[in-house]
């Protein structure tokens, strides 16, 4: 499945802490599915964040359905970066 986004939202999306889940919905089937955004921008070798068109077109597979399997996967990467980020300090000063 594809989707067209703004590389503008591209952009502010990899730039957020917690992951990106963009969810499709294909109302004709009924279902819908999920991509986790800065994962899959980490793997486009050729994707630069400030060159292009103002849109870009996604690839989600359609293996990757929202169903209660995929939820459990979104806490899990939830869960692993905010394990990474224990012990993270807030400071102005060096």
């Amino acid at each position: 499945m594809a989707c067209r986004i703004e590389r503008a939202d591209l952009r502010a999306w990899l730039h957020e802490p917690m992951p990106v889940m963009l969810v499709v919905y294909d109302a004709v089937a009924d279902v819908a599915y999920w991509l986790y955004v800065q994962e899959y921008l980490q793997h486009l070798s050729r994707f630069r964040p400030d060159q292009g068109s103002a849109d870009v077109t996604l690839r989600i597979p359609r293996v990757n359905v929202v169903n209660l399997t995929a939820l459990r996967q979104f806490a899990r990467c939830r869960d692993r970066l905010l394990d990474q980020m224990k012990g993270l300090r807030h400071s102005h000063e060096e």
